[in-house]
């Protein structure tokens, strides 16, 4: 690397769960990265596992310490884009793993603040939180940092627990940031969209309860009579080698076909924006994952969250999605009551809507663009 002569010319470190063929994780570097101003985007350097990136004329740097010194001593600031880094879901060794992963991010932020660069936490969702050490660290992380920006108002109240010492904001996701949305037009065939996850790969169920469950859906959705000249998309969020949604998503689209029906698998695309082309041909939605919810909120998409995490619950509750059009998972979802929420979703019942105000919502997320705005002019 090679330190920028002008230091209008320096760009940013960023950091997050980048390069793991994740849409949503995707999506969040694209917002961070279409808000960094365009001269600055060359001499910019991503921390990322592997170069599944969105296309950008920015840097790959891996986490380790001197590749990241080297890039923190070229970079304006560090930012650190969104996500849900800092909870407690994991147990076990899987639980040791992630609390190295929050040390880490935290130790990041302490170098950057040893060189006197600022560190924005943007559009960051915490929880839950239940250990003592997790909130501590976050205390701890928030002492190195100029801002930070919560998601939504249950991960605002997870971080004033922990006391943070630096000015803190409700925003929302960063994925508004990295997308044109544009408002529906008018009547339209419908096309449901599916974004589907095997819950055991987040420790919340075994494989053969996410099996009985997609099989059980597929055959409900299969026999719905609705369904029957339906046309489906079974959307892969997660590509790569590591914890894809590739099997249940074939799950689905074989058991689908078998019984008839119109189904097509759209593959994971490394470029959000296609992704989200995609999911606006879609007018009803059903989620398992958090950035399949908010992306289809933002396609204006009446939907089903399929709430597998507490996040997942949180968002709903942020865009005004209505109990009722939740199936959670630490339940067991009975083929009458996927019935009744496809007959729900396929009818003119606002609860299958959200309702909170839109303007308002993406409002907030321009509060993230505003806070890297004002250290990327300074």
């Amino acid at each position: 690397m090679t330190e920028p002569a002008d230091r209008e010319e320096k760009g940013w470190l960023v950091a997050g769960h980048y390069g793991g063929a994740n849409t949503g994780d995707d999506v969040m570097l694209a917002a961070v990265l279409r808000c960094i101003p365009e001269h600055q985007v060359p001499s910019t350097n991503v921390i990322a596992k592997s170069d599944t990136l969105p296309a950008s004329l920015c840097n790959r740097v891996d986490m380790r310490v001197g590749e990241v010194w080297a890039a923190l001593k070229q970079s304006r600031g560090l930012v650190m884009g969104g996500g849900t880094h800092f909870q407690d879901e994991f147990s076990g060794l899987r639980g040791l793993r992630h609390g190295r992963y929050m040390v880490r991010y935290v130790l990041l932020a302490m170098l950057a603040r040893i060189r006197g660069l600022p560190v924005l936490w943007l559009g960051m969702g915490f929880g839950p939180i239940t250990r003592a050490s997790t909130r501590w660290l976050v205390r701890v992380g928030s002492r190195f940092c100029t801002a930070i920006t919560a998601r939504d108002a249950a991960s605002m109240a997870e971080l004033e627990k922990c006391r943070p010492c630096c000015e803190i904001r409700l925003a929302f996701d960063l994925a508004p940031l990295a997308l044109d949305v544009v408002p529906r037009g008018g009547a339209c065939d419908a096309v449901l969209g599916i974004c589907p996850v095997y819950f055991s790969d987040t420790a919340v169920s075994s494989r053969a309860d996410d099996e009985t469950f997609w099989t059980t859906f597929a055959d409900t959705l299969s026999n719905w009579p609705g369904g029957r000249s339906l046309k489906i998309k079974v959307f892969e969020f997660r590509g790569g080698d590591r914890e894809a949604d590739t099997e249940v998503c074939n799950l689905l689209v074989n058991r689908l076909q078998e019984a008839g029906r119109d189904a097509t698998y759209i593959r994971y695309q490394v470029e959000p924006a296609e992704v989200f082309a995609e999911m606006q041909t879609c007018t009803h939605f059903i989620s398992a994952r958090f950035h399949g919810v908010l992306l289809s909120w933002m396609a204006e998409c009446r939907q089903i969250a399929v709430v597998y995490h507490q996040k997942v619950h949180d968002l709903a509750d942020e865009i005004g999605l209505a109990d009722v059009a939740r199936w959670p998972l630490e339940t067991n979802v009975s083929a009458e009551e996927i019935t009744h929420g496809l007959d729900g979703l396929f009818s003119d019942h606002p609860d299958y809507l959200p309702s909170a105000d839109r303007t308002e919502i993406l409002e907030r997320a321009e509060i993230n663009r505003a806070f890297l705005d004002v250290h990327a002019l300074g």
